[in-house]
């Protein structure tokens, strides 16, 4: 059933999910949010990057560092490839939870919700799992997986903007949000 599709199906009691695409949120871990610990029953996202399922508002986060880094569906409002959803079902936030804490990473749960969210997908950590996880699902042999932390670049700071016009004026900037004088 190559190329095959996932979607989820409308009832009068709102969305419902596909059975395949329920066994995503139904794997040990996936009823919360990977990276904040929210309930997502109602409104589950997912990393088919990370194979983790998300939060709305930290699906929105996910989004904002670009496909190149998690490229995020919604179970309930997309349609999953049949590939993607053989990364969810082969991940899961459980399996990337005991990766991070796995004696060679040791990066444990505190330290990783400690991170900026827009810092965690930059570590050597997530790059490893990620493309662990790929190869994976490719059926790559266990003795050919990567196994190796690479350096990984972090994302450019934000271009400074000066402050939205009000009323065709310039609005004010607090001194301790700017980085220069205009």
């Amino acid at each position: 059933a190559r190329g095959q599709t996932f979607t989820m199906e409308s009832s009068d009691a709102g969305s419902v999910m596909q059975p395949t695409a329920r066994k995503v949120v139904e794997q040990p871990g996936n009823s919360c949010c990977f990276d904040c610990d929210e309930d997502v029953i109602e409104s589950p996202w997912v990393s088919v990057t990370y194979g983790t399922v998300l939060c709305l508002r930290c699906a929105g986060l996910h989004r904002s560092l670009g496909v190149h880094i998690s490229y995020v569906r919604s179970l309930a409002l997309d349609t999953l490839k049949e590939a993607e959803l053989a990364v969810l079902l082969h991940g899961g936030n459980m399996r990337f939870r005991n990766f991070l804490e796995e004696p060679e990473r040791n990066v444990a749960r505190h330290v990783w919700l400690a991170l900026k969210l827009e810092v965690r997908y930059y570590t050597p950590a997530a790059d490893l799992y990620r493309r662990r996880l790929e190869a994976e699902v490719q059926g790559v042999e266990d003795e050919m997986l990567p196994a190796e932390c690479r350096r990984v670049s972090l994302p450019p700071p934000p271009a400074w903007r000066p402050a939205p016009a009000v009323d065709g004026r310039r609005g004010w900037t607090e001194d301790s949000a700017v980085t220069c004088c205009e």
